[in-house]
């Protein structure tokens, strides 16, 4: 019985750590996503605001956002 109890329990416990832990990998994701837009959108704006090798960091970092996985596995 204590065995089986266990199985339950960690499978519980697991599906709230991992919605707990999806949580805050969207948060990171959505903090980073905006970031990239606002310094997009200044870019777009102001073609000098930025040097070639920021602009090249941002296609970096957009291509990095766009292949993270956020789907279930």
């Amino acid at each position: 019985m204590g065995y089986a109890a266990g199985l339950v329990s960690g499978k519980e416990e697991g599906r709230k750590l991992g919605l707990n832990m999806g949580f805050q990998v969207g948060e990171v994701l959505g903090f980073y996503q905006s970031c990239l837009d606002i310094w997009t959108a200044a870019a777009h704006i102001n073609h000098d605001a930025f040097s070639d090798r920021m602009k090249k960091n941002l296609e970096q970092m957009a291509a990095l956002l766009s292949s993270y996985p956020i789907d279930d596995p």
